[in-house]
């Protein structure tokens, strides 16, 4: 079951802050679907970046991480909440539309459920600093901060930030690691530290990168240095004449979820759909 806040006139303590925002009606947080997301949605058609040095690893990441265009793509999300416990499947249409100038533009991201029943049309918008969500039945859309999202524990990352130029970097060495397809790879080790304390994102990120460029896991720490979250990329794919992440794995606690991306195709969708109010006018 998704776990979308509840409609205005309903409003609770929530879960997202124990005194503010409305309560969800379903017990994942919804931050899970923004991980999911922003992770593995944004790949971008970009060349290979000429330095190999850390610098070239970092400009290949943003690179990955920032599309280069606008998208369009299907999401099947598998939620084990549990190790015993049978998965929660979910189904999404995905849009992302690119504005501003070159090298700081900002992407909007819409989410359209299409699975289970019971949640198909509820849809998810998320631009600049913020995310609403609409639900068909409320009429109107709520909106939730970005702090709040990316407090949550299984959201992380976004396409709006630049790790050349929101984070410091440190080179941790090189480090042989499984992979999340089974294949140990050499990496370079990267950590990464918000520039901007009031940055809503993770106190510290440590990235592994193959020589080609790929990452293919990404840890997450507090600032008392405890790892919270890991990510796994499982597959590429070639897509759009670039490799794309195709599948993915992320844990945070007991929880567990994989993603997997398929029909990846460049697509501008109308500029109306991601705005806040233009969210009940989007066809079903």
């Amino acid at each position: 079951m998704l776990n979308f806040p509840a409609p205005p006139q309903r409003r609770r303590r929530g879960f997202l802050q124990k005194s503010q925002a409305p309560r969800s009606r379903c017990r994942r947080p919804i931050g899970f679907f923004v991980r999911l997301l922003a992770c593995s949605f944004f790949i971008g058609s970009v060349p290979l970046a000429a330095d190999t040095g850390l610098k070239g690893l970092i400009a290949r990441l943003d690179q990955i991480r920032i599309p280069g265009r606008d998208l369009a793509s299907e999401l099947e999300i598998r939620h084990y909440p549990k190790p015993a416990q049978p998965p929660e499947t979910s189904a999404f249409r995905l849009f992302t539309r690119i504005s501003g100038e070159p090298g700081r533009q900002n992407i909007a991201t819409l989410m359209i459920c299409t699975a289970p029943p019971r949640d198909a049309g509820k849809r998810i918008l998320f631009r600049d600093d913020a995310c609403w969500f609409f639900d068909p039945h409320a009429k109107r859309p709520v909106k939730i901060s970005a702090a709040q999202m990316w407090s949550q524990p299984m959201a992380s990352d976004s396409p709006n930030w630049r790790l050349a130029e929101d984070f410091s970097a440190e080179s941790a060495g090189r480090e042989e690691i499984v992979c999340g397809d089974g294949v140990t790879r050499r990496c370079s080790v990267i950590d990464f530290v918000p520039v901007s304390k009031a940055m809503p994102a993770p106190a510290r990120m440590r990235y592994w990168v193959d020589d080609s460029g790929r990452y293919w896991r990404v840890e997450h720490f507090t600032a008392g240095g405890r790892l919270f979250k890991t990510i796994d990329n499982i597959r590429y794919g070639r897509v759009l004449e670039c490799e794309r992440v195709a599948s993915m794995r992320i844990r945070s606690g007991p929880e567990t979820a994989e993603a997997t991306f398929s029909g990846i195709e460049a697509r501008t969708s109308p500029r109306a759909w991601f705005e806040p109010d233009g969210l009940a006018q989007i066809p079903p």
